[in-house]
């Protein structure tokens, strides 16, 4: 039996799965901490006179959210220190404003016009009532506390004590900043830690059946299509998280196991274009010829069958994120894995049975017909020789 391979025909689908860890964030975060930094803290380029990078934070007092100011100081977050009564509050247990510069909005200082508790839209609220604002002092740095819509007014710290500034102030707002599109750029593949494992059970990709009526044996060459199918995925398995419906490009080549070699390799690059959240798929569909013994007088049933492989590929990229104001994040480094299922391990399979032969049969009516000719016969001169 032969197989020879005459033609690839077509490639009916490109898309891609992206499997990742880029969060959908809603709205701002905030992260609890007694002292390590969380990733991400935000500053918003606020520095006060003493050159001390200031990060917001909020934090109970009495019962009531309030938000204010701290520092790193031997890699540790000082206590958060908050505005409440007059007096300062350094709150040992506390909460940290973050913001991950690969989120889909972005926060920003705004001028709070006319002052005297006014809050522009999308003001970061840190409690009922309470924003996030600062002010800029006169002779540089900033003071950061919070603006109270009650007391029409941003209230800040310093020296243990509680002041206040009712114009002139800024106070924090969200943003929507679209993503308009992820790209994988320079996957570096781990094949030394590649692995493929086989399926126990075959698909079928193809299936003929051929009869043979003749008393004779024969050889018939069977033309059969079977479409190859390969479902990949790179999945991100760093700090970020992939957002579903974004377009996203991919430059990489496939791995796979060399022919002559025997040994993991990658194929060359191609980028790849899709809407994360789909599959991606590609299908490729050829042209084989078969020859076959047939049997006289028989059935036989061709089938091409295959194993699924399931293959996983550990690698290093490069993501960038375009998002829809021209603001571009790019992070190297980022870990991931590349899986996916294809076809392998192809056979040829032949089922035949016998089937009753025509002649055979065309044998016995013949004899029936002749003993009954036969008797017909010796009772027409039977009756002869009676008369």
């Amino acid at each position: 039996m032969e197989i020879k391979e005459v033609s690839i025909t077509k490639i009916t689908l490109l898309t891609l799965v992206l499997i990742g860890s880029l969060k959908n964030v809603v709205g701002q975060e905030w992260v609890h901490t007694s002292g390590p930094p969380p990733p991400f803290p935000f500053s918003g380029s606020t520095v006060d006179t003493n050159d001390r990078t200031l990060f917001v934070c909020r934090g109970s007092v009495g019962g009531e959210m309030c938000s204010g100011k701290t520092w790193l100081s031997g890699g540790q977050l000082v206590s958060c220190k908050v505005p409440y009564g007059g007096r300062e509050y350094s709150l040992s247990y506390f909460e940290v404003l973050t913001a991950p510069s690969w989120a889909d909005y972005e926060l920003t200082w705004s001028e709070s016009t006319h002052s005297w508790g006014y809050l522009p839209d999308g003001a970061v609220s840190a409690g009922p009532g309470i924003y996030v604002g600062r002010y800029e002092q006169l002779f540089g740095g900033y003071l950061l506390g919070q603006v109270n819509y009650d007391e029409l007014g941003f209230f800040y710290t310093e020296d243990g004590k509680e002041y206040s500034k009712k114009i002139n102030y800024e106070v924090l707002t969200i943003m929507s900043r679209p993503i308009a599109q992820y790209e994988i750029l320079n996957i570096v593949y781990d094949l030394s830690k590649a692995t493929q494992t086989l399926s126990a059970d075959d698909v079928i990709l193809a299936s003929k059946d051929v009869t043979n009526d003749t008393p004779y044996d024969t050889t018939s060459s069977l033309s059969m299509d079977i479409t190859e199918t390969k479902t990949s995925q790179w999945s991100e398995t760093g700090s970020l998280e992939m957002h579903t419906g974004i377009s996203v490009s991919v430059s990489a080549g496939i791995p796979y196991i060399g022919k002559l070699t025997g040994k993991w390799e990658a194929g060359l690059s191609s980028t790849y274009s899709y809407t994360y959240g789909e599959s991606f798929t590609s299908s490729v569909t050829t042209s084989h010829e078969i020859s076959v013994d047939l049997p006289q007088y028989s059935d036989t049933r061709v089938s091409i069958i295959a194993k699924t492989a399931n293959v996983k590929v550990p690698y290093t990229a490069t993501i960038r994120v375009v998002f829809s104001n021209g603001y571009t994040y790019v992070m190297d480094g980022v870990k991931g894995l590349y899986t996916d299922a294809h076809h392998t391990a192809f056979q040829t399979t032949v089922e035949t049975s016998a089937k009753p032969s025509t002649t055979s049969g065309a044998a016995t009516a013949s004899l029936c017909g002749v003993m009954m000719f036969s008797t017909l016969f010796i009772l027409w001169t039977g009756m002869l020789a009676f008369e």
